[in-house]
């Protein structure tokens, strides 16, 4: 280290950056700077572990001299240990002999730089942590903007829905209302036919009644005129026809001759237009009305020379 000072400057959301990025970016300098002082530690504690332990037997040894120079036991010293190169190191002229009590701060310093260590674990876990919940919050995030895309797209189709459901109840609205029309005209008609129907019903009850009655008025008919009646009245009218159609012969015969007669007398024609009032009786009693006298008047047609009786 030569004395120096780490210098970290923390970052706090620079460059456009946000606040957590920069914490980050501090984090990541602090423990790039800790790996290098425990590289140099490591290689203190290899370089000092062999010497700190040359100087706890020497001093072991230096006790054990001591203790029996007071017993006044002559003992050969022993020789000391022999040390590596790596460990051998020149002692400049009057430097004081190392104890263990130097390097107390060494293993102060060994401890702080295993509780480093842990806390340096601790935070590459914790950064581990952060990135894999950085991650998440990024798969969230794409996760979130793909919801917003459909939420878009969900609200887009609504919106068409919603138009064309205006349209359609628009139209339905146009429907009911040319519905309601046709129902109110509907029910004017069906009041008309009501009304017809009922006159018609009061027809038809009034009809029944007359058919009721001219069927009793038939069947009395038919109780006092049987069908002998209805024959001999048919055949006594053929039989008055008959005669009325001799009668009439005879009665055309007389008045052409009463005609003729009035003629040859007045000694002129003339008279063929004219009305002649005859008494006529001695025509049957037919013609002559059961013995009443009738009087008859006749005229000629000049041109078809038919004649005609009135009484």
């Amino acid at each position: 280290m030569n004395g120096e000072r780490l210098s970290i400057q923390p970052v706090w959301g620079t460059g456009g950056r946000k606040l957590s990025y920069g914490v980050l970016d501090t984090a990541e300098t602090l423990l790039d700077s800790i790996d290098d002082l425990a590289e140099v530690l490591d290689r203190l504690t290899m370089k000092y572990t062999a010497v700190e332990e040359d100087v706890v037997i020497e001093e072991k040894q230096n006790e054990a001299d001591y203790d029996e120079g007071d017993l006044g036991i002559n003992v050969i010293p022993p020789s000391p240990p022999k040390t590596t190169p790596a460990q051998e190191e020149p002692k400049p002229t009057g430097s004081r002999r190392r104890t263990s009590a130097d390097f107390s701060m060494f293993r102060k310093l060994k401890s702080c730089l295993d509780s480093t260590r842990h806390l340096i674990g601790s935070l590459r876990s914790e950064k581990g942590r952060l990135m894999k919940r950085q991650l998440s919050v990024e798969c969230r995030m794409s996760e979130l903007e793909d919801y917003k895309k459909h939420m878009k797209q969900d609200l887009n189709s609504l919106n068409d829905l919603v138009d064309l459901l205006t349209e359609r109840i628009c139209r339905q609205e146009v429907t009911i209302a040319d519905a309601l029309e046709a129902r109110e005209q509907l029910h004017a008609e069906r009041d008309d036919l009501q009304a017809r129907l009922e006159t018609a019903e009061a027809l038809c009850t009034e009809l029944s009644e007359d058919n009721e009655n001219l069927m009793k008025e038939n069947h009395q008919l038919k109780d006092h005129y049987g069908d002998t009646n209805f024959r001999l009245r048919n055949q006594e009218l053929k039989y008055e026809n008959e005669v009325l159609s001799v009668e009439n012969v005879k009665l055309k015969e007389l008045v052409r001759d009463l005609t003729e007669s009035n003629i040859v007398q007045t000694g002129s024609t003339k008279s063929s237009g004219k009305e002649l009032q005859l008494s006529v009786t001695s025509l049957p009693d037919v013609v002559r009305g059961q013995g009443k006298v009738k009087t008859i008047s006749v005229s000629e047609d000049v041109e078809t020379g038919y004649l005609s009786a009135s009484f």
